[in-house]
């Protein structure tokens, strides 16, 4: 997938997207994002393959299994 902070990928620098990758066996895998804060610390972020995918996104996944 490829990542932009700084608006639509279609309309940005080259060299400001981000390619990730995420690879999973199972749905049960978990994956760790770090990344270096403004702060100077490292912030982190689990969760498993969707989870992760909507988080380095933003973008809201309709879970199957939530009640309407």
């Amino acid at each position: 997938m490829l990542v932009s902070r700084d608006g639509p990928v279609e309309e940005n620098d080259p060299d400001e997207i981000r390619t990730v990758t995420l690879l999973a066996d199972t749905p049960s895998t978990i994956f760790r994002c770090e990344w270096q804060r403004a702060d100077g610390n490292i912030g982190r972020q689990e969760g498993r393959p969707f989870a992760m995918v909507a988080f380095i996104t933003d973008v809201d996944i309709p879970w199957l299994d939530e009640k309407e």
